[in-house]
């Protein structure tokens, strides 16, 4: 391996260490009673973004090569797009979360209705501005998909340090 691959990929580590840290010692302060109201978000919601798009495109990935309605899960790419819009501060169209999914969009509307009844999901009421019927993760659904992400982070960050360290012992 190149002196300038190991030096790019200790700064990509060093990096997401640094978030995993942040985030951490974010929680702890909340555990304390020192934090805020409302959910701890990650210094940087870029790296949570980038972690989003990472596992809808593994899952767009697996499409190309076997049958969607195999491996359907429309409930997890509504909470996927619905987590990615409240962190870039959106409400989400109902129109459009169907349309994003692939299915019906009277089976997507009954999704919709179950991530509702689960507290997960809350519709937002149309405002003067805005009369376009949408809906947005509800502060328990967002708690959820923030704990499911940072968890595929923390599991993507050991995959990448048990690649690098194999890779320096048997360089």
């Amino acid at each position: 391996m190149k002196v300038s691959d190991q030096l790019s990929r200790a700064d990509e580590i060093e990096a997401f260490a640094g978030q995993l840290l942040d985030y951490a010692r974010g929680l702890r302060q909340k555990s304390a009673g020192r934090g805020g109201t409302g959910l701890f978000w990650p210094e940087s919601s870029a790296s949570v973004i980038d972690t989003v798009e990472a596992i809808r495109n593994v899952r767009q990935i697996r499409a190309k090569y076997l049958d969607r309605h195999l491996l359907g899960e429309p409930v997890w790419d509504m909470l996927l797009d619905l987590f990615k819009a409240r962190l870039c501060g959106a409400d989400v169209p109902v129109a459009t979360l169907c349309q994003t999914i692939g299915e019906f969009e009277a089976t997507s509307r009954r999704w919709i209705h179950v991530l509702v009844e689960a507290g997960l999901v809350e519709h937002v009421a149309p405002g003067a501005e805005n009369r376009v019927p949408s809906v947005r993760l509800t502060e328990m659904g967002a708690m959820q998909m923030s704990d499911v992400v940072l968890d595929a982070q923390i599991m993507l960050f050991r995959a990448k340090v048990a690649h690098y360290t194999g890779a320096q012992k048997s360089g």
